[in-house]
C-alpha cells in the first residue's frame, strides 16, 4: 500500500488529541476558575482532532479524482465508489457498534428502542435526531455518522467542482456551513457551553471542513506553493492557535453562544496552509510528524477511535494514576491493533504491510492508500 507519511502522522496527532480530550477535558475545562495559559489552551483543544479528521478525509477521498485516476462518469462508477467506501468503513463499524449495543446498553429484547437503535445504526441515521446524535451504543459515533453521510454526498461535490469550478463551489459551501453552524447555535442555545451542537455539527455544518481538505489535495497535486513554505507554516500555525484561543475565550463566556459557529474557519484554513507548507518544504517539521509512532497511530486511528470511548467510559483512567492511564492506553492499542489487523485489513496476508514504511519517503511524492 502506498501512503503519504505526513497524512498518517497528522492522523496520529488527531487521534491522540481526541483520546487525550476524552480522558482529561472534564478536569481541565480550559482552566475555568484559573488564569488562562497557552498550555491550558493546548491541553483543552484535543477535540479539534475531529476537525482535522474531516479535513484529512476530504483530502484523501478527493486526491484520486483530482488526479483523474477515478471519475464519476455514470452510475457504475458511483456504485463502485460506494462499494469501496462501504468495504472500508462498514465492517468495523458494525462489529463495534452492535457489540456495544448488546453488551453495554441496557435494552431488553421486548424494548422497541432496541430495534429503533438497530435501524439507526444500520443506516447511520442517528445523527439526524438530537436525542440520538450522541448514540448510546458508542457516543463517539456522531463524527463517524457525519463521515458516512459525507461519503454518500462526496460525488455530488466532485461533480459541482467539475461543473462550476472551485471558486463557486467553495464559496457556496462556506456560506451553507457558516449559516448552519451559527443558526444551529441560535436555534439550540444551551445553559452550558458544549463544543458540539447537533445542528451546527451536522453534515451541512461541517461540509466546509471536508471541502477545504479537498482543496488541499488539489494544491498538493499541482504542487502549488501559496507562499514560501516557512511563511505558510507560520501563518498556518498562527491561525490554528487563534482558533484554539477563540474557543477557549468562548468557553469561558467571552463571546455569545452563536459566535462559536465562526471559529472553525481559522482552524481549517490554518490546517490548509500548514499541510501545504509541510508537503512542499519545512522538512525538519515534516519529519517529526512522520515519526513512526505517530504514523502507526494514524494508520490505526479508525480502530482507536471506535474502541477508545467505551473503554474510557468503563475505566475512567484519567481519574486514577499515571500507570493506570498507561494501562488504559495499552489496552486500547492492543484491542485496536487486533481490529486493525483482522477486521479492517483481514484480507492482507503480510502484516508488515500494515506498518509504516521504515525507509525515507518524500511526503510530497507518495500517494495515499484510501
Amino acid at each position: 500500500m502506498t501512503r503519504i507519511p505526513l497524512l498518517n502522522g497528522l492522523r496520529g496527532i488527531a487521534i491522540l488529541g481526541v483520546i487525550f480530550h476524552h480522558s482529561f477535558f472534564p478536569y481541565i475545562l480550559y482552566g475555568k476558575g484559573h488564569h488562562l495559559t497557552p498550555l491550558l489552551i493546548l491541553e483543552s483543544s484535543g477535540w479539534l482532532g475531529v476537525n482535522l479528521f474531516f479535513f484529512l478525509s476530504g483530502f484523501v477521498l478527493f486526491l484520486p479524482y483530482a488526479e483523474r485516476k477515478r471519475r464519476f462518469s455514470d452510475w457504475k462508477s458511483y456504485r463502485s465508489y460506494l462499494g469501496h467506501r462501504a468495504k472500508r468503513l462498514i465492517p468495523l463499524y458494525y462489529i463495534t457498534t452492535f457489540t456495544f449495543l448488546i453488551f453495554i446498553c441496557a435494552y431488553q429484547l421486548n424494548d422497541q428502542a432496541l430495534y429503533r437503535n438497530i435501524a439507526d445504526y444500520a443506516f447511520a441515521t442517528y445523527i439526524f435526531r438530537q436525542e440520538t446524535f450522541f448514540p448510546p451504543a458508542n457516543w463517539v459515533l456522531w463524527s463517524l455518522g457525519v463521515e458516512v453521510w459525507f461519503s454518500v454526498f462526496f460525488p455530488f461535490v466532485v461533480l459541482a467542482i467539475e461543473k462550476y469550478g472551485w471558486k463557486k463551489t467553495l464559496l457556496t459551501v462556506l456560506i451553507i456551513s457558516l449559516t448552519v453552524r451559527v443558526m444551529g447555535r441560535m436555534v439550540l442555545p444551551a445553559t452550558t457551553r458544549p463544543t458540539i451542537n447537533w445542528l451546527s455539527d451536522s453534515l451541512p455544518g461541517r461540509l466546509d471542513e471536508f471541502v477545504i481538505g479537498m482543496l488541499s489535495a488539489t494544491l498538493f497535486l499541482k504542487r502549488w506553493k501559496l507562499a514560501r513554505p516557512l511563511y505558510q507554516l507560520a501563518i498556518g500555525v498562527f491561525l490554528v492557535t487563534a482558533s484554539m484561543t477563540l474557543w477557549a475565550l468562548w468557553y469561558r463566556g467571552h463571546f455569545t453562544f452563536a459566535a462559536a459557529g465562526l471559529f472553525n474557519l481559522p482552524f481549517d484554513f490554518g490546517i490548509l496552509l500548514t499541510v501545504n507548507a509541510l508537503l512542499t518544504g519545512c522538512r525538519p517539521v515534516a519529519s517529526l510528524i512522520c515519526a513512526w509512532p505517530l504514523q502507526m497511530s494514524g494508520l490505526m486511528c479508525y480502530s482507536l477511535y471506535l474502541w477508545h470511548g467505551q473503554i474510557i467510559s468503563k475505566y475512567r483512567p484519567s481519574a486514577y494514576t499515571a500507570p493506570t492511564f498507561l494501562g488504559y492506553l495499552g489496552l486500547v492499542y492492543l484491542v485496536s491493533w487486533l481490529s486493525y489487523r483482522y477486521i479492517e485489513f483481514g484480507a492482507v496476508k503480510e502484516w508488515r504491510a500494515l506498518l509504516p514504511s521504515t525507509r525515507k519517503v518524500d511526503a510530497a511524492v507518495a500517494a495515499p492508500a484510501d
